[in-house]
């Protein structure tokens, strides 16, 4: 005997019944017992293994971040339409969360991301604005005077551990001459000494 989740076709909202029979069309008959219908308005699946309820919890995942994706959507949308409006009235309007949303706007516009339509008028809308583009710039300096920064940092401590391996080594070469041109001398010493006797 297995079980069989009968429901109604075209109706992704209606609740199906789990009934155990020995095959589909039996199951769809004993789901008919007292209603109007025919088999052939029904659909019936095989349960069991946990298929159905595998794809009824993907369906509902889907739902929820489709769901999600449209709030989102929708979201995005009423903040660029708050930020429009504020741009009319200047750039000193905005907040920071404003300044961080249209930056970002702005970046993925000229990195040639995907933009949907609401957020490109608003790019081009703040790019139109004089301040905002000096603020762009401003904002693009300081990030690359940071940069800068940081590399020159590393570049400094990389360049004190060779200045301290060369100066190891002049120390060591310094020392090693003298050695040298005392030895050298010594015996030049002795051969002057020689040739008086």
């Amino acid at each position: 005997m297995s079980k069989f989740l009968v429901k109604w076709k075209g109706k992704p909202d209606s609740e199906g019944m789990k009934i155990s029979s020995s095959d589909m069309g039996e199951a769809k008959r004993l789901f008919l017992k007292g209603k109007q219908g025919n088999e052939d308005d029904l659909e019936a699946t095989l349960i069991g293994d946990g298929s159905v309820q595998a794809e009824e919890d993907r369906k509902r995942k889907e739902e929820e971040q489709k769901k999600r994706e449209e709030e989102l959507l929708l979201a995005k949308q009423k903040a660029c339409g708050d930020i429009s409006s504020k741009l009319q009235n200047g750039v000193e309007t905005l907040n920071s969360k404003d300044l961080i949303l249209l930056s970002s706007l702005v970046g993925a516009l000229t990195s040639g991301e995907d933009v949907n339509e609401v957020e490109r008028k608003l790019a081009w809308q703040a790019l139109n604005d004089p301040s905002f583009v000096n603020f762009i710039q401003i904002k693009q300096s300081s990030q690359n005077l940071l940069q800068q920064n940081a590399l020159l940092e590393k570049l400094g401590v990389q360049l004190s551990k060779i200045s301290s391996n060369s100066s190891s080594i002049k120390t060591t070469n310094l020392f090693t001459g003298m050695l040298a041109a005392r030895h050298l001398g010594e015996e030049l010493a002795e051969g002057f000494g020689e040739g008086d006797e």
